[in-house]
Formats: C-alpha cells, sequence, structure tokens
C-alpha cells in the first residue's frame, strides 16, 4: 500500500506540468505515509529528496566549469585514451578551440573500439550530440529529456551563451539517491580525526555499532521502533530534519555531535565532543 502510494507520488513529481502548490499539499500526506511505514534513514532522507527534486534546478546539481575535464576536438586516440583513463568517466565532452564552443561528447567505448586499428581514429567518427541547458533550468524537466532522448550529458550555458558546466543523469539521480561510489571511488576512512580535547571527527555514515564500541555506551534507547545503523541516521532522527551546519544536536549519553558538513540533502561530516556515560547493559 505505501509502496503504491509513493511510486504514484514520485510519478506525479516528475511529470513536466506540474502545479507546485498540489505537490506542497501532497507532502504532508507522503511525509506521514513514511513515518507509519517505519521508513530508515536512507529511505526518509531519498523520500525527502523526491519531495525537493522538482523544484531543484541545474545549478544546484551541475558540475562547475572549473571542474570539467574535457578533451579536443583534434585530440588523437592516445591524449583520448590518456583523458578517460585520468578523468575515469564514461563520457567527456569534445570542445573546439575552447570550453565555450563544445561541439558535442565521446563515450568510452567507442574510443575503445579503436584499440586494435589507432590509424583510423578520428574523433569527428563518434561525437554524439549533447543537450544544452541553462543553470535555471528543472532537473526534473532535463531528467525527463534525458530519458527520452537517451542522450545522458547536459552542457550547461550560462546567458551569453558560453559553458558554466554539466551535468550528468547520474549528478541528477545522486540528487535523491546521495553520492553514488563505484569501483574506481577511493573508500575513505570514516573516522577523520581524533583530537586531544577527545573529540572526533567523523564521515556521518560510521556506524553506530562502530561508535558504541569506540566510547563503550549505547546510542540508541531500548524504546526506539526503528532501524537506526549510521550516525547520520541517530541524527536524522533526533533533529527530525537535515540540520544546518553548525547546529549543535545534544545526545542522552552526554555526546554532542556538531555538523561539520551538510547539505539540503544530507549530512555529511559530524565532530562528536563530550564525554559520554557508560550505560550498556
Amino acid at each position: 500500500m505505501f509502496t503504491n502510494k509513493l511510486n504514484n507520488f514520485i510519478n506525479f513529481v516528475f511529470k513536466k506540468k506540474r502545479n507546485d502548490s498540489d505537490i506542497e499539499s501532497a507532502k504532508g500526506e507522503v511525509i506521514s505515509l513514511g513515518k507509519r511505514a517505519g521508513l530508515g534513514y536512507e529511505e526518509r532522507i531519498m523520500l525527502n529528496n523526491v519531495l525537493r527534486f522538482s523544484s531543484t534546478e541545474v545549478s544546484e546539481a551541475m558540475v562547475p566549469r572549473a571542474n570539467i575535464v574535457a578533451v579536443s576536438k583534434d585530440a588523437d586516440f592516445k591524449e583520448c585514451f590518456s583523458r578517460f583513463n585520468k578523468a575515469a568517466h564514461s563520457r567527456l565532452p569534445v570542445y573546439n578551440g575552447t570550453l565555450d564552443d563544445i561541439v558535442g561528447m565521446v563515450h568510452v567505448k567507442d574510443i575503445s573500439s579503436f584499440w586494435f586499428n589507432t590509424d583510423d581514429f578520428s574523433l569527428d567518427k563518434i561525437i554524439r550530440e549533447v543537450i544544452i541547458s541553462t543553470p535555471s533550468t528543472p532537473i526534473s524537466e532535463l531528467f525527463q529529456e534525458m530519458r527520452s532522448t537517451k542522450v545522458h550529458l547536459s552542457i550547461v550555458v550560462d546567458e551569453h551563451g558560453g559553458t558554466d558546466g554539466l551535468i550528468t543523469i547520474e549528478d541528477m539521480v545522486e540528487e535523491i539517491t546521495g553520492e553514488i561510489e563505484d569501483e574506481h571511488d577511493v573508500e575513505m576512512e570514516l573516522i577523520r580525526g581524533e583530537f586531544a580535547d577527545g573529540s572526533l571527527v567523523v564521515d556521518a555514515r560510521v556506524t553506530i555499532h562502530k561508535l558504541e564500541e569506540y566510547y563503550d555506551c549505547s546510542l540508541l534507547s531500548d524504546s526506539l521502533d526503528i532501524e537506526i545503523d549510521t550516525l547520520g541516521g541517530l541524527i536524522f532522527h533526533i533533529s527530525g530534519r537535515v540540520p544546518e551546519v553548525g547546529e549543535l544536536i545534544k545526545h542522552f549519553s552526554g555526546l554532542t555531535f556538531k555538523i561539520v558538513e551538510a547539505d539540503l540533502r544530507r549530512i555529511k561530516k559530524v565532530k562528536i565532543m563530550g564525554s559520554p556515560k557508560s550505560n550498556k547493559n
């Protein structure tokens, strides 16, 4: 029952023609459904992200111009392969002279087809089209366009026609799911730093179990009726929302959680302060 209603709401949010006031009025019902269904931290975060997806603009999710990795239209096979190898992306924009003149994109599988015949390689033969969008384009509309055209990269242009950034379909999916890590991503240590005053800086994904072992105390109350696995989930449960950077969240154990890094969608980094009471049974 809950799944059917949530799926219907997601389809409603993704429609190109929508009434924003209707979406606002639907939020209360969907959040209530989530609570009654006992959704965990990740599911409730995703639900919140779905609720705000239709009001998010491309500028909030795009890769800025300074971080774009692209390849010149005149590049040979060796240079193209090197760019893909360093970037670890499956698609790269192709430019003519400067980034302000993007002529398309190239897919790594099209490059690899020339592996045994590099003399015949030419980017002109394999350049694919890109979608052009603006910073103010709603990502829900761009997402639908990418799905219908099967073009999964868009160049974001400013009011002067210059390249402002780029956005892929993965960037938009991450607006709902959070960052998607693959085999090329380096897993970072979740406990980032220990200080002389006993405080810790940790990734919000650190497990409750790991923190309970570290502090020798229980962080979850016996009356808790939902499953919480991570520190981010615990903080979200206590505050009922994603707290702002710098906000202090007090815990019954005696610990205080300071939000070091967060965005509108999720908690990312937390400083843990104080001395907990050992309350393990």
